[in-house]
């Protein structure tokens, strides 16, 4: 059953002559009096109000109107949110976002026009692709992360995960703005869908952003006018903020490019945010009531909302021992529950912060003319010829300025802290020190650990490019096998290459990984690879390598199964998307088609991850074994509200 709480999907579905879709997947379908009438009377398209006065046969069930406290929602929205959960085995058709984030706080099952049409496609109801292009040309805004199947026929084919974004604050360093674009250089790879750059002149912020790689966004002339702007500061030059902004193929949203800025009664400010705050729908509905409009889909944009609303708010906290006045920062981030690395450029003074449980890493080091810089990770301060001098602590907002650098708490460190072990697998730069450790020297432990507890019998090592080389490297050392390079990228073929056809797609694989069938033919060969996600490229190139004469394949993970969803700043599919979930390791075995596979335990990992300054049991590791450090309803969707 599905209940009709919204006219959007409604007309859309109508416009593309696929509303009949509706009975076909869920059987009955439940239009409420109130949406009906907004249907037929709140200037719903022609062919709506044809197609409705045509359909007798639907059935229309009257219910209280009951408007859910702290909710501004129209009576249609209301009325069917009360129906869906009285009514427990049923769907709520819905595209609003403040509707979606209701109906998912009252334990609601939605979907929308897109999740209709993936559902149809799965069932083999619709082409999928020629729908999307006839919905474009309805206008139709895709919303950010589409979903899967639409990220395929769009041309994602990785299954690597993908970081949510990097983030750079730098302040006292003579030109800002260029420092910062070497700085987002160096995190390009924690983001590559927009990169943006803001920077101050003591009395006005100045900011470029757009959708691109760093080296697309910015040219010499932009970068020489956002300087520009921050020398009209008086006596001293004040400072910048950058953001890269992680990729979703297809969904390309210039409105979402970070930073952001706003205008509140003290002046200027800008966010760049690094996480995912999972209560973000919770705030954004609060803040709506309080007059509040949003222009994105971002969290970011609650955040910086809540900080220029909290502004206006009662005094809270001190901002240093012996010290008066009100730190609407610190109360805001004290209503944020989730992961964030946040960087803040006011007219005067840059700030940053770290959540309490410590996610994400963020590093303060010195720049290379005496000023300061913060980082998401070692490397980009190392790059600009900065020295690191130590991590911000979970829980710690500091202050850089004129005066230097001043530090306080907005909260104390989580009783359970959550580093995210993923940034050792995966995300972090090899070259950076993330959470205390060097992330090569850590992904070879875990190579090594993997070729302890899962040897083979084989001819050579190969990494499975370029994530796999680290592990491989330990694997290859540990085993006694010979290390070679059996597969080489094509770094010239981007992210967003084109694949409108199948056989099109197939070349872009083998565009993008050249196998050099003189090293791997006949050879029994270990491929390391540092983890699998959906498994549909990695299929791929297996079947790349049985075309190109492997005898066998041994396939080695340097991390456990990931089968649990991320919901603290990783782009993990639902659960039903991983290849592990509800399989076993024989299952994924056979799914991929190599003649072995093997993970790297969780025990294993946090054996080759531990430290002194980070002990083991310091790591999230949620995604492998679902035991979230804090509470996380299923409501918590990335369709609820787009992540910043």
């Amino acid at each position: 059953m599905i209940i009709v709480s919204d006219t959007s999907p409604l007309n859309y579905l109508v416009l593309l002559g696929k509303v009949g879709l509706l009975h076909r997947l869920f059987g009955s379908v439940l239009i409420p009096p109130a949406v009906a009438e907004e249907l037929v009377q709140a200037g719903a398209p022609d062919a709506v109000r044809v197609w409705l006065e045509s359909r007798p046969d639907w059935v229309t069930v009257q219910a209280p109107k009951v408007m859910m406290p702290g909710l501004r929602l129209g009576a249609g929205e209301s009325e069917a949110i009360s129906l869906a959960k009285e009514l427990h085995s049923t769907f709520l058709l819905i595209d609003d976002q403040p509707g979606r984030a209701a109906a998912a706080r009252a334990g609601v099952r939605i979907t929308g026009t897109l999740g209709v049409l993936v559902r149809a496609h799965e069932a083999g109801l619709l082409d999928l692709r020629t729908t999307l292009d006839a919905l474009r040309n309805l206008n139709f805004r895709m919303p950010e992360p589409l979903p899967n199947p639409i990220r395929d026929l769009l041309g994602d084919d990785t299954d690597n995960p993908r970081e949510k974004c990097g983030v750079f604050a730098t302040w006292g360093e003579p030109h800002p703005a260029r420092l910062a674009y070497f700085a987002l250089y160096a995190l390009q790879h924690r983001g590559q869908e927009s990169a943006g750059i803001a920077v101050t002149s003591g009395s006005s912020i100045e900011r470029h952003a757009d959708m691109g790689l760093v080296a697309q966004v910015f040219d010499a002339q932009t970068l020489a006018r956002l300087d520009a702007h921050a020398h009209n500061r008086p006596k001293h030059v004040g400072g910048a903020i950058g953001h890269n902004r992680y990729s979703t193929t297809g969904a390309s949203n210039r409105l979402n490019a970070q930073p952001f800025t706003c205008f509140f009664r003290h002046g200027s400010m800008a966010i760049g945010h690094n996480g995912n705050i999972v209560n973000a729908a919770e705030l954004r509905l609060d803040l709506e009531e309080h007059g509040h409009a949003f222009n994105t889909s971002s969290d970011t944009e609650v955040i910086l909302q809540l900080v220029a609303h909290c502004d206006k708010g009662p005094a809270d906290h001190r901002l240093e021992a012996g010290a008066t006045g009100r730190d609407p920062l610190a109360v805001a981030l004290r209503r944020l529950k989730g992961a964030f690395s946040l960087v803040f450029l006011y007219d005067n003074r840059v700030e940053v912060a770290r959540d309490p449980w410590g996610w994400r890493p963020l590093v303060l080091g010195r720049g290379p003319h005496g000023g300061h810089v913060v980082a998401s990770e070692t490397v980009a301060i190392e790059v600009i010829g900065g020295s690191v001098v130590r991590e911000i602590e979970p829980g710690e907002i500091v202050t850089i300025d004129d005066s230097g650098v001043k530090s306080r708490r907005f909260s104390d460190p989580a009783p359970r802290l959550a580093h995210c072990v993923f940034e050792h697998v995966y995300f972090a730069s090899p070259a950076s020190t993330v959470f205390g450790s060097n992330v090569q020297a850590q992904r070879e432990k875990m190579g090594e650990r993997l070729a302890a507890e899962s040897p083979v019998d084989a001819d050579l090592v190969m990494p499975m490019p370029d994530s796999g080389r680290s592990a491989a490297l330990g694997f290859a050392r540990a085993s006694g096998l010979p290390y070679r390079e059996g597969i080489i990228p094509n770094r010239y073929v981007g992210r967003t290459f084109i694949k409108p056809t199948g056989e099109e797609r197939a070349i872009a694989v083998r565009l993008k990984l050249n196998i050099i069938s003189e090293v791997v033919k006949g050879q029994r060969v270990v491929v390391v690879d540092d983890s699998i996600v959906r498994g549909t490229t990695t299929r791929s190139k297996m079947e790349q390598l049985r075309a190109a004469g492997v005898k066998e394949i041994h396939l080695r993970i340097s991390c456990p199964p990931i089968r649990h969803p991320c919901y603290f700043g990783v782009d993990f599919p639902d659960r039903k998307e991983l290849v592990a979930h509800g399989r076993d390791t024989e299952a994924i075995r056979a799914t991929l088609g190599v003649d072995s596979l093997a993970y790297l335990s969780l025990d294993g990992l946090l054996a080759a991850v531990h430290s002194d300054a980070v002990p083991r049991d310091r790591y999230c590791t949620a995604c492998y074994s679902g035991d979230y450090p804090i509470e996380v309803g299923e409501g918590t969707n990335k369709e609820a509200l787009t992540r910043g």
